[in-house]
Formats: structure tokens, sequence, C-alpha cells
């Protein structure tokens, strides 16, 4: 009982760290080819790193880190269809057409490095449905939850953090 509990306050931290972030879109990929949670984690790192540099110029790790693309980044069904539902920041400007035009360019990206793979953007709903939903399987423990900008340099974290949004290295532990 104080497992599920734990996981529990756990999965209502991370919808409220969502929620919070200032995330406006959601996006769910799926590759479609069985090639396991850490090789396709390790593809959308870099297809994020390819909508960056496209986006910001082959110097992306130095800009100012409230620029690049955040997500957080939910692994479903592992073990079976793997796929992942994003709650996604385009960066700034936070103009809404600049928005999904960032955001088409990730899943183009994406989908040149997952030929194979299918996705789904949708503008998110103010009602906070999304966040709830994309962490429906956390109390499972079937996989963590990953932050994009975990990939970033130490100093683009910081200046997300100086930006108003919240740098994972320091809420995870709070978590």
């Amino acid at each position: 009982m104080a497992l599920r509990r734990a996981a529990r306050s756990t999965r209502r931290g991370v919808r409220e760290w969502i929620e919070a972030s200032e995330c406006s879109w959601c996006l769910t990929l799926n590759p479609n080819r069985g090639l396991g949670l850490a090789v396709e984690l390790s593809v959308l790192r870099l297809a994020f790193a390819d909508a960056d540099e496209a986006l910001l110029g082959k110097r992306f790790n130095k800009v100012d880190g409230r620029k690049r693309l955040l997500a957080f980044i939910m692994p479903e069904h592992v073990t079976s269809n793997l796929h992942f539902h994003m709650a996604v920041r385009p960066g700034l400007p936070t103009d809404p057409c600049e928005e999904r035009r960032r955001l088409l360019l990730l899943t183009q990206k994406w989908e040149e490095r997952v030929p194979s793979g299918t996705c789904h953007i949708e503008e998110r709903a103010e009602d906070g449905g999304w966040p709830h939903y994309i962490t429906k399987e956390m109390w499972r423990g079937e996989a963590e939850f990953e932050v994009s900008s975990l990939w970033w340099p130490e100093r683009q974290r910081r200046h997300v953090l100086d930006g108003g949004w919240l740098d994972p290295m320091h809420t995870a532990a709070a978590l």
C-alpha cells in the first residue's frame, strides 16, 4: 500500500512539473519497430539535436536553453508496443504558428531517422488532461520518464532555470 501511495505522489509531482513547464503541445511518437527503449531514446535524442541545430544553428549547445525544444517524454508499453507520449515546449518565441513549425521540424527529423514511425501532434488543451494521460502508466513502474533538457549541457539547464522553467536535475530529486 505504501508503494502505491508513493507512486501516486510521484505521478502527481510529475504532472505538476509538466503543467508548470509551459509545454503547449502534445506529441505521440511510435517507432513501430522492436529495437528497445535504450535505442529508441538514443534516436529520439539525436532527432531533438537535429531539430535544435536546424532551428538555432550548429552552435545550438551554446544558445540560451529557453530557445531549445523541451519535452517531458513518457515511454509506454516498453515490452510490447513501445511508443512515447510527450508534453513539448517548442522554445522561444511563443507564437503558435512558429511553435507548430518547430514541432513539425522535430517530427520531420525524427521521421528521417525512423522511417517506420508514426506521429500525432495536437495543441495542448487547457483542461490539464494531457499531463494526466501521459503519466497514466507511471504507477506500473514500467519505465522511467525522460526530460530532454537532461541531454543539454549544464549551462543551458541553468538558463532554463533562470528563465522561470524548472531544472530537472534539481526537481527530479524532489520527486
